[in-house]
């Protein structure tokens, strides 16, 4: 082969050898910026990856109160709406994800706009917990016969924590 016997083989080596080991640091240095770009997941604003997990834990929550339902009639009425409440909780852990590439263009504007969006998706979040809450008290005092005094939760890490008990009480 003639590829072996040429003057410039040597060269030629050293040159991709330098190529590589240059890509191979530039993406151990960047490897996270460019997956984030290649994802498209944090255009504008950095989103609070507290709040993904609580969104998934709200799904969670529901997806065991779904399995704890009894097959009677009492409890098959209350699928639909736990069902209703799970696709809720998803949409609103995938629209905090994502935002929308005109708001880049806002600038200040565009930043406040994202920060009302997550207000807003945070009520929503808290309403839909406050919500599953109420039939996992209603569920409790139906099925074990004891009275939990339920009141909705002023914020989302207190929500979390009544249908934790609601569900462990369920589980008993």
């Amino acid at each position: 082969m003639s590829l072996f016997k040429s003057k410039n083989f040597a060269r030629d080596c050293i040159f991709l050898a330098l190529l590589y080991w240059a890509g191979k640091t530039i993406i151990e240095r960047n490897g996270i910026i460019y997956k984030r770009e290649l994802y498209n997941l944090y255009d504008v604003h950095e989103v609070d990856p507290n709040f993904l997990v609580q969104a998934r834990e709200c799904t969670r929550q529901i997806q065991t109160t779904l399995t704890l339902l009894w097959p009677d009639e009492q409890d098959q009425q209350l699928k639909p709406k736990l069902i209703a409440l799970e696709k809720n909780a998803q949409e609103i852990a995938v629209a905090y994800e994502k935002n929308s590439p005109a708001l880049v263009l806002l600038g200040p504007i565009g930043s406040a706009a994202t920060v009302l969006k997550e207000k807003d998706l945070e009520k929503k979040l808290l309403e839909n917990l406050n919500e599953t809450g109420a039939i996992l008290a209603n569920l409790v005092e139906n099925k074990q016969h004891i009275a939990l005094n339920y009141e909705p939760a002023r914020d989302i890490n207190a929500a979390l924590h009544n249908n934790k008990t609601a569900l462990r009480q369920l589980q008993l």
